[in-house]
């Protein structure tokens, strides 16, 4: 499905509507409306970190491994401004869940729901592998204090040992009988993001 908004052309793909068919299925309704309006915040906070930089995106593509954004080859962003732009979705979040955790007093679920679901996307986009924003900003961090092949070499390493580490946890939640098909899900998404990273980082080298 390929819609405009503002001269910015939007792609929804079927990795997307799969996604959100996956949570209708396996999420009671309302975690899932929170988690789909949660995901569309942290977009959100990206589009708008970019605009604020005076950044206009030209094409907008969400699918199975998020979202995708391609810009004007002239619009460039330094280090700086680029990891605040990796950020801006997470921040969102923390946002939403800070905001949520102020109205705790009052014993409503949903709000317990927000303040959880939003602080999870949080974490999981921060976590420090390379497919992820936060695995992103850390490596334009290590870019601009040391030599591209050291960022790269520590990146990976760093990657591997966070997807190795949240195997384990989930082979050890599995074993005492706990393991959600959500954190499986999220898990085997990374180790296929991970592994997808790699081989284009070697075609990129090769060629």
């Amino acid at each position: 499905m390929l819609f405009e908004i503002r001269g910015i052309k939007i792609k929804l793909g079927f990795g997307f509507a799969a996604v959100v068919t996956l949570m209708l299925l396996f999420c009671e309704t309302e975690i899932a409306l929170i988690s789909f309006a949660s995901s569309v915040a942290h977009e959100t906070g990206h589009i708008a970190c970019l605009l604020f930089f005076g950044v206009k995106p030209e094409y907008i593509s969400l699918g199975f491994f998020g979202m995708r954004m391609e810009c004007r080859g002239e619009s460039r962003l330094d280090y700086l401004r680029d990891a605040l732009f990796l950020l801006s979705g997470a921040a969102v979040n923390v946002f939403l869940a800070f905001a949520s955790a102020a109205f705790f007093f009052t014993g409503c679920m949903t709000v317990k729901y927000i303040f959880s679901v939003n602080a999870v996307i949080a974490a999981f986009n921060l976590l420090p592998v390379e497919a992820l924003d936060g695995g992103k900003a850390l490596y334009l961090f290590l870019c601009r204090t040391g030599e591209r092949e050291k960022a790269d070499r520590i990146i990976a390493i760093t990657s591997y040992l966070t997807v190795a580490f949240l195997t384990c946890f989930g082979i050890y939640l599995y074993l005492c009988g706990v393991l959600s098909v959500s954190f499986a899900a999220v898990t085997g998404y990374l180790i296929l993001q991970t592994v997808f990273s790699v081989k284009t980082q070697r075609k990129d080298k090769q060629g």
